[in-house]
């Protein structure tokens, strides 16, 4: 039984070598991790991203050649209030440590009627994770632009990566209500953005020119 574990031991060390050896970050699937409120199906979210990734890189056409592909990492709306609330709860549980209370308040508001069950935001949440893991899988690394909610989602998805696969997942976070970006990824933040009013949110970092007065949902906005 020793010696057949010894085996199983060094094989599964030999193509984790091998698939390691693979990953390509020369080649990387660009995400997008939409925000609250997203009012498209995931099919015109992804010809969105699809032109706006289009649009950015019409300066830089050498930077084509380095994107393997141009996907989404969609989270469904539950409109405004269930929306706000689950971002709510993702703060409790993932950034302030309160597990227990965050799915006593989840379990108490489905009970009150104010927010659906908590089970689309695992269907979600799975569904990126498999998703950035397929990518990787591919030997391809990843970089996630995550907007607004959609950095709570990337944390998260990144926690649910297996260990060896965080180095190849980068982040940057853009009008981040998170007190973190996972693997310590950039992020920027306008400081007349209404996400600011999270106190416990990143600090903001970058002056907006076009927008003007606090709090500012148009300096939150992506599109």
């Amino acid at each position: 039984m020793k010696f057949i574990l010894k085996i199983v031991l060094i094989s599964i060390l030999f193509f984790s070598s091998i698939l390691l050896a693979n990953i390509d970050e020369c080649k990387s699937d660009l995400y997008y991790a939409n925000g609250i409120m997203m009012n498209e199906t995931e099919q015109n979210a992804t010809r969105m991203w699809k032109f706006t990734v289009k649009d950015l890189l019409s300066a830089k056409p050498d930077l084509f050649g380095k994107i393997a592909g141009v996907k989404i990492a969609y989270n469904r709306s539950q409109w405004f209030m269930d929306d706000v609330t689950e971002s709510f709860e993702q703060m409790m549980s993932n950034e302030w440590g309160w597990q227990a209370f965050s799915l006593y308040f989840g379990i108490y508001l489905t009970d009150k009627g104010f927010q659906e069950d908590w089970i689309p935001h695992i269907e979600d949440l799975n569904k990126q994770i498999n998703s950035y893991k397929e990518s990787i899988g591919l030997g391809h690394g990843m970089i996630v632009l995550a907007h607004s909610q959609g950095n709570f989602y990337t944390n998260e998805a990144y926690d649910g990566l297996d260990d060896w696969m965080k180095s190849y997942f980068h982040m940057m976070g853009v009008a981040t209500p998170a007190d973190h970006a996972a693997g310590d990824g950039p992020y920027v933040k306008f400081h007349n953005d209404i996400i600011n009013l999270i106190p416990t949110s990143l600090p903001s970092n970058r002056e907006d020119t076009r927008h003007h007065g606090f709090p500012s949902y148009d300096a939150h906005d992506f599109f």
